[in-house]
């Protein structure tokens, strides 16, 4: 049942850090240093989104129906849509930094100008949006699949109004909608950046950077071996490591980017 054990232990400890920050947030409520909290929580979202990462390349689980469960139960907690997420990355990997058909791509135009960052920053999932609708138009089941996303969208805004009849609106907007937005849109926009920022669309090699530092790959699930991931979207950290280091000559020779700090 289980593929790969570390990316699964990794992921239960993601979710139960996370609730174990909002229960002390909970219980701390009043408190001034309680703010904090939201760093750490927001950290933990941007997990969430490794998460749904690895379900899209059924990384954990065997069986593709068990990686789809399990993204299903992180689609509470992380507001992320799992059916958009898998179809916008997996043709990300098949377009990568292509302007007119990467979902996520930080070039904006065929010239190959890059966005600006900070703007990028904060529209990167407006385009991913509005790639998937488009995408949803040229579906023979699109009438389905909008109202699959409608009522997706109507469950996330059904918390906040049970929160506000409760009257904890508050602390689920602090605790709970800003650390999903500083950790997903600010935080993944950044590493989208890393990942991507100076590469070039149509060249295996030097479509993502690659950066080998083990504190950057332990804090951030190994996405630092970004190259090695889109050359091989469903290897385990120990693979994305050994590819890493056999490919050196490649890599000079293609002068792939390479992140050193």
């Amino acid at each position: 049942m289980v593929k790969d054990w570390s990316k699964l232990t990794g992921h239960l400890l993601i979710t139960f850090t996370w609730l174990i920050l909002l229960a002390t947030a909970w219980l701390a409520w009043g408190e001034e240093w309680v703010y904090l909290l939201i760093v750490p929580l927001a950290y933990c979202h941007m997990g969430f989104y490794a998460l749904c990462h690895d379900y899209t390349h059924n990384s954990p689980f065997k069986k593709s129906a068990h990686n789809r469960l399990a993204a299903k139960i992180i689609e509470i907690p992380s507001f992320i849509y799992f059916h958009q997420f898998k179809t916008t990355h997996l043709i990300h990997h098949q377009t990568s930094n292509e302007w007119d058909k990467d979902p996520v791509s930080v070039i904006k135009n065929e010239a190959g100008e890059f966005h600006n960052p900070l703007f990028y920053i904060l529209y990167w999932p407006v385009k991913a949006q509005k790639w998937y609708m488009a995408w949803i138009n040229q579906q023979s089941n699109k009438a389905e699949l909008k109202q699959k996303l409608l009522i997706r969208n109507l469950m996330s805004f059904a918390v906040f109004a049970v929160g506000l009849v409760l009257g904890i609106l508050p602390f689920l907007l602090i605790f709970w909608l800003i650390p999903a937005f500083l950790g997903i849109v600010v935080g993944i926009g950044a590493m989208n950046l890393h990942d991507h920022w100076g590469c070039e669309p149509h060249n295996e090699y030097r479509d993502s950077r690659t950066t080998p530092s083990r504190l950057f790959n332990y804090m951030f699930w190994h996405n630092g071996l970004h190259l090695e991931h889109h050359l091989n979207p469903t290897a385990n950290f120990d693979t994305l490591w050994k590819m890493h280091s056999e490919n050196h000559a490649i890599y000079e020779s293609e002068r792939t980017i390479v992140s050193r700090f």
